[in-house]
């Protein structure tokens, strides 16, 4: 997944469906992150990341990295 970032999965998803990323809840986030983890972790663990992006405050993430 070298060269393919958070920005450029959720542009990317915002761009194929008719609801934004950032509109999400946590339930169909996790829905997808299982669906395209069986395929690849690391899609996985992208999903998981843009969601922390766009739907946590820069404290909420602080405090999940410590």
């Amino acid at each position: 997944m070298a060269g393919y970032s958070v920005d450029d999965f959720v542009e990317g998803y915002n761009q194929l469906n008719a609801r934004k990323f950032s509109d999400l809840t946590y339930a169909e986030v996790s829905k997808l992150m299982k669906e395209y983890g069986d395929i690849d972790p690391m899609i996985s663990q992208l999903i998981q990341d843009a969601y922390a992006k766009v739907a946590l405050c820069p404290f909420e993430l602080s405090a999940m990295r410590h």
